[in-house]
């Protein structure tokens, strides 16, 4: 038995190792970035400042939502417009104005209120990247319910990732991907 477990370990390792630092799949699950600053541990776009940015986030479960948290942990600012998608995938605005989390400081959770009728289990973000000078990363991104309930992202799209070098960026977690959801 000691044996099996040890080969489960070996065969699970490489799958750790997967992980890219600032790629996509660094806004998977709960915040795990553990202090501000230029962590490997949150997503990155491909460049600092060139355009405009964008991450489409993935939940679970279809929820009436609440609020968005949005953990920024370096250059935060940038976020300027949160959209859902509607159970028969039309994209909505549901917010846009200035990202709580203000320039300048180190980060923080953006708490964006979702005033919408629809459910949900997609969400984009918007990001303002030339406004606010170098890297803007994120570390997590939860969907609050109505019952107070928090989803992390388990699948995402990106405008880009500076973890992987290259243009539109599809990632899954599991296997899973966007038509599963």
């Amino acid at each position: 038995m000691e044996e099996e477990i040890v080969a489960l370990k070996v065969q699970m390792a490489p799958a750790k190792k997967q992980t890219v630092a600032w790629g996509i799949e660094q806004l998977y699950g709960p915040p795990d970035t553990q202090r501000f600053g230029d962590m490997g541990t949150a997503w990155a776009s491909q460049t600092a400042d060139s355009q405009p940015e964008w991450i489409v986030a993935y939940f679970e479960d279809e929820v009436a939502p609440q609020e968005l948290h949005i953990y920024e942990t370096f250059n935060p600012g940038a976020v300027n417009k949160v959209s859902i998608f509607t159970p028969l995938g039309n994209e909505v605005v549901v917010w846009q104005g200035i990202d709580p989390t203000k320039v300048g400081t180190g980060g923080g959770i953006s708490k964006i209120p979702l005033k919408t009728i629809w459910p949900t289990k997609k969400v984009k973000i918007y990001l303002d990247s030339p406004a606010v000078n170098g890297w803007n990363e994120i570390d997590a991104v939860g969907l609050i319910d109505q019952k107070n309930q928090t989803q992390w992202t388990r699948f995402a799209e990106t405008s880009s990732s500076y973890g992987s070098r290259s243009g539109n960026v599809i990632q899954c977690l599991a296997g899973m991907g966007p038509n599963q959801f």
